[in-house]
């Protein structure tokens, strides 16, 4: 929740929902950016996760 925020920009109440989305989906849409932008925040949230002994997978993929 607080990668969501602090990376994403969501508010406490949609960070929570996302986070119970790709907990009961095992997957989700954190965001739709420019690929550079994307790639850039992958490694942040990769690298805080980490640190944070989670064991998180990010993918970035093009938007069909």
């Amino acid at each position: 929740i607080a990668t969501l925020m602090g990376v994403f920009d969501y508010s406490p109440d949609d960070a929570q929902d996302m986070a119970q989305t790709i907990h009961e989906d095992g997957r989700g849409v954190v965001a739709v950016l420019p690929y550079e932008t994307a790639e850039q925040k992958s490694l942040e949230v990769i690298a805080m996760a980490k640190i944070s002994g989670f064991p998180l997978e990010v993918r970035v993929e093009p938007v069909d």
